[in-house]
């Protein structure tokens, strides 16, 4: 395993996404984790968590494009080891009523939108309403999130692992850092825009290596290495596996439609699955 604290713009580069040689690169040999900074390091460390519980924010913007968010939360609660998995969606999730009940819970997964604001770090938010009035801010976690309980919180949304690397500070200020100061042990985030197809699938595989290994930093590797190794036809079958019985006629047609156009090894590029990484233990 590797344990990086970058500094600077390194926080904004996959490192585990490396050549190492022609046919290799860093995540063949070794896991990898991130953290912000040492104290991080060591606070994650000392909290001792169950994974029993899990609250799944799906699509609260009720986004029409966002297809593979419900899919891929389908695929997440079907036959995982949870008890009674929770989700909201659209309307029900709102910014209080998280506030309030997301401290319940081990597992906190959203998937949707989110955006980080360079000009002022704070203002980088999850998206839960068009409006934005609902925005769940970096400035609410600080201060108002608790999550005594939880061990892993999986933003399956654009930028939520950028942080603002440019300012002559160690305080790097991001969405991640924003959840392990609130409680959580660890945080999958993304460095940049990804695709909603590859993060499905790929966080599909996480969630299943997670029942094999404790170790999160292991299962996202294995998840990252399954993905970029997949075939079209394999991966049609693994979509084969989700339950997409809350899906509309019409979202089951564009589902089933994007991954008929799916060719090759379609997800080899770093591109489609090196922009999630683990911070936290």
């Amino acid at each position: 395993q590797l344990i990086i604290v970058p500094n600077n713009s390194l926080h904004l580069f996959p490192i585990h996404a490396v050549p190492l040689n022609p046919t290799q690169r860093l995540i063949d040999r070794f896991s990898v984790r991130y953290f912000p900074n040492l104290q991080i390091w060591k606070i994650c460390q000392n909290r001792q968590r169950s994974r029993d519980s899990f609250l799944g924010i799906e699509n609260p913007t009720e986004d029409k494009d966002l297809i593979f968010a419900k899919a891929e939360m389908a695929s997440i609660c079907q036959g995982r080891n949870f008890t009674k998995p929770e989700v909201w969606t659209g309307r029900q999730a709102r910014k209080s009523k998280i506030l309030e009940s997301a401290k319940n819970y081990h597992c906190f997964h959203f998937s949707g939108h989110a955006e980080y604001n360079f000009k002022n770090p704070l203002d980088s938010y999850l998206m839960l309403s068009e409006d934005h009035k609902e925005n769940l801010t970096l400035s609410n976690l600080f201060a108002d999130l608790h999550l005594p309980d939880a061990d892993l919180v999986t933003l399956s949304a654009c930028c939520t692992g950028v942080v603002d690397a440019f300012q002559p500070t160690d305080e790097c200020l991001g969405i991640a850092t924003g959840f392990l100061l609130a409680g959580a042990k660890a945080v999958v985030s993304s460095l940049w825009k990804v695709n909603s197809i590859a993060t499905a699938f790929l966080l599909d595989e996480f969630y299943r290596q997670l029942e094999q290994t404790s170790d999160k930093a292991i299962a996202l590797q294995k998840a990252q290495n399954w993905l970029r190794t997949r075939t079209a036809d394999e991966l049609r079958n693994r979509a084969n596996d989700w339950d997409l019985s809350k899906l509309e006629p019409k979202e089951k047609f564009r589902l089933e439609r994007a991954l008929k156009r799916l060719q090759g090894i379609s997800f080899e590029n770093p591109y489609f699955w090196a922009a999630f990484i683990v911070t936290g233990v």
